[in-house]
Order: structure tokens, then C-alpha cells, then sequence
């Protein structure tokens, strides 16, 4: 069963993730703010199958988690999927300079939302 963060600030919105994840197979982690993702992903034994990743996020952005997954590879899971309701071209490219392995928008359709994230993390069950 891939084990993926889940990394949402929005309690609403990522108990429904968390749910249509599950109901995908996957085992979902989820903290609410970047400082505690970065914790998360430093006290892993071994890299995790995805990261779904909110750029917009208190203490430490997902710019920032995505910097530090650049500088310490070792934490980097297998699928680093970024999310956002924000959709320009610029911002999507910045993040997969960065290392993001995809950008989902975030859809008001939470089954869509969740279909799209499952698409984009699948490589991490190979």
C-alpha cells in the first residue's frame, strides 16, 4: 500500500482527500503546516511512495519544502505532487524547476480533485 503526507492546511478539504486516497489504496499521512511535513519527512526510515504537497501553508510554504527537498535528497519521496488553487503557467513551471514531479489544481469537485491527485501519484505504487 503506497504511504503518501499529505501536506493541507484546509482540515475540510484534506479529510475529504484523506478519504478518496484511502478508497484509491493508498495510506494517507496528513499534517496541517510545513514545519510539521519537514518533520514528518525527516523521521521516515525510508523515502515515502508521494508527497501531495499545498504551496499556501503556515510556518514554512511548500516553496520552501520544496527547496530543502532540492538541498536533501534523501527526504524527497518517490512522487512530489504540488497543489494549489492558484493557476499560472509561471507558478506551475517555477514548481517543477523545483523538483515537483506534477501540479494538480485544486478542484472544487472533491472526488475530481482526489481522481486527478490518484492519477498523478500512481507512478509511486511501480
Amino acid at each position: 500500500m503506497p504511504h503518501v503526507l499529505l501536506v493541507e492546511d484546509n482540515r475540510a478539504e484534506a479529510e475529504l482527500l484523506d478519504e478518496y486516497l484511502q478508497l484509491y489504496g493508498m495510506d494517507v499521512e496528513h499534517v496541517t503546516d510545513g514545519s510539521f511535513a519537514l518533520d514528518a519527512l525527516r523521521n521516515h526510515r525510508h523515502p515515502l511512495d508521494g508527497l501531495v504537497l499545498d504551496l499556501n501553508l503556515p510556518f514554512v510554504n511548500g516553496y520552501e519544502i520544496l527547496r530543502t527537498l532540492k538541498r536533501e535528497p534523501k527526504l524527497r519521496p518517490k512522487r512530489v505532487i504540488v497543489t494549489s488553487h492558484l493557476k499560472a503557467k509561471n507558478e506551475i513551471d517555477v514548481c517543477m524547476y523545483m523538483g515537483a514531479d506534477a501540479y494538480v489544481a485544486k478542484n472544487p469537485d472533491p472526488v475530481l480533485f482526489a481522481n486527478d491527485l490518484w492519477r498523478a501519484l500512481a507512478p509511486a505504487e511501480s
